[in-house]
């Protein structure tokens, strides 16, 4: 029985090895952005005050920097008209860039807690369509630090899946395991961290023509939903 247990020991950790080895030095995940993210979503629209903000000012950033997130390109960028906001957070790392648990601590359940907001509303895996196409669930957050209010959605988004932890205001030390058991060894695609934000509920601000036209170029990013059975040219 001893013998059998060392072999079988022996067996998988050669195909630990071998999956590992597979992983790092043979597998070339896809990668699929090519645009500059600055120019991937509205800069210039009729009636609109637009601004793009350094990274540092963004809730993601306050408590971090470009070489602790290591992402490959980024953009934080704001739209204003009379007393509405809109925001808009993009962060993507290229393959292999960035280890999965690391980009999970980078929502607003962690980094806006962290620093002094309050999540007082949550959806979890929101259906949304933009001009009829459906779009990856979306987790929704409403987030209130006195006399702040933001609406908030945003993804996670590794190759063509999504990816959650609900863990708020502290990083999830099983995270690790959790996606090890979710994704297995195929950690190392590209991703994407997109929040969107605004000071007045979605459901008033949604079929404004500038969040259409914002929808739009994020779904064309990233964020339309796979077709069902479509197949994730991503993985291994």
């Amino acid at each position: 029985m001893r013998k059998f247990l060392i072999l079988f020991g022996f067996i998988c950790f050669g195909f630990l090895a071998f999956a590992l080895a597979y992983q790092m030095f043979i597998w070339q995940p896809e990668r699929r952005e090519t645009v500059e993210l600055a120019k991937a979503v509205p800069a210039a629209y009729d009636g609109w005050e637009i601004a793009d903000h350094p990274l540092a000012e963004s809730e993601e950033m306050q408590d971090r920097v470009s070489d602790i997130l290591n992402f490959t390109d980024a953009i934080f960028r704001s739209y204003k008209q009379g007393d509405t906001d809109i925001s808009v957070y993009i962060a993507y790392w290229e393959p292999r860039k960035m280890p999965v648990r690391l980009v999970q601590a980078h929502t607003p359940d962690i980094c806006w807690v962290r620093n002094g907001w309050t999540v007082t509303d949550s959806e979890y895996s929101v259906s949304l369509e933009c001009n009829g196409v459906p779009l990856m669930p979306a987790e929704f957050r409403v987030m209130t630090k006195d006399p702040a209010l933001q609406y908030v959605y945003y993804w996670h988004v590794i190759g063509n899946e999504i990816y959650v932890n609900r863990i708020v205001g502290t990083w999830d030390r099983l995270d690790p395991l959790k996606s090890l058991f979710r994704l297995g060894l195929n950690q190392q695609r590209e991703q994407f961290f997109i929040r969107v934000a605004s000071n007045k509920p979605f459901d008033e601000i949604w079929d404004l023509p500038i969040m259409q036209d914002i929808m739009t170029d994020l779904a064309d990013l990233t964020l339309v939903a796979p077709t069902q059975g479509e197949p994730d040219n991503t993985n291994a």
